[in-house]
């Protein structure tokens, strides 16, 4: 702004317009335009900015294009073959084609969506693994109480035998050693694990074993399901992990963005 002097200001106080304060008043729309110029350049800046970065995810290769990347490698070094070139690469447009409907037909078709589900089938086959251990924890538990119990009964007789015997006792029982001991052992172990009433619940353990035989298996099945689809998934996992590492030399797109976005800011 230039200085106005007392005479100007007076008269432009009258409403009487000078040519000193007209140029002022020119300056200052010329410096409000100057500001908006600014803010524009700056809005538009980031507008186109924020366009390309768009434009930039929305090209970034999909699942399906990075098993494409991968495949085409492998077509690649098979043409390299002396022999069997053709049938290389007949043989991975096929595993191409079934990764592909393998994919659909379990609705992955990103990077992020393919590691969201194979940490859910993993965490469900970790799951699935602790609840098999316990099932057989608890299998192993029955047979042997239910085992102890056979022995308890079967060698009854021979230790009530030995028991009663008045001549031969040291004898009897050498001979007989093995199922004494197989006995008391099992007495030992029944008499351990009796009820609140002091009863022997053969029953309940032969239902607890049947009961656990059956979730084992149950829990084995869901086992091999969920295997049967984390393994496919996990293969299709290193092949894109395997593109995705040979492309990590290329220049970051964020950078690249970030420089154009300074370069479209200076040419505005």
């Amino acid at each position: 702004m230039i200085h106005e002097g007392p005479h100007v200001r007076a008269m432009e106080a009258k409403g009487i317009r000078t040519a000193l304060g007209n140029l002022n008043r020119m300056i200052s729309q010329f410096n409000q335009i100057a500001m908006e110029i600014t803010v524009l350049k700056s809005w538009i800046s980031e507008k186109i900015y924020e366009l390309k970065r768009q434009m930039h995810y929305v090209q970034k290769p999909t699942l399906v294009g990075y098993l494409q990347q991968y495949y085409d490698e492998r077509n690649r070094v098979a043409r390299t073959y002396q022999y069997g070139s053709q049938k290389a690469m007949n043989t991975n447009l096929k595993q191409l084609a079934e990764t592909i409907a393998f994919l659909s037909d379990e609705n992955i078709d990103t990077p992020e969506e393919l590691e969201q589900r194979i940490q859910e089938l993993s965490s469900r086959g970790h799951d699935l693994q602790y609840d098999l251990d316990e099932a057989d924890s608890l299998i192993q538990e029955m047979k042997k109480l239910i085992k102890a119990w056979d022995d308890y009964e079967t060698f009854r007789p021979v230790y009530e035998e030995y028991k009663n015997k008045f001549f031969g006792k040291e004898k009897f029982k050498k001979e007989h050693a093995k199922e004494l001991n197989r006995y008391h052992r099992g007495k030992r172990i029944v008499m351990g694990n009796r009820n609140a009433e002091g009863k022997v619940p053969v029953s309940n353990w032969k239902k607890y074993l049947k009961n656990a035989t059956e979730e084992k298996e149950t829990l084995e099945a869901e086992k091999k399901e969920v295997l049967e689809k984390l393994r496919p998934l996990q293969k299709v996992q290193r092949s894109v992990d395997l593109v995705m590492m040979e492309i990590e030399d290329q220049p970051d797109p964020e950078n690249l963005l970030a420089e154009e976005k300074t370069a479209c800011r200076d040419q505005i």
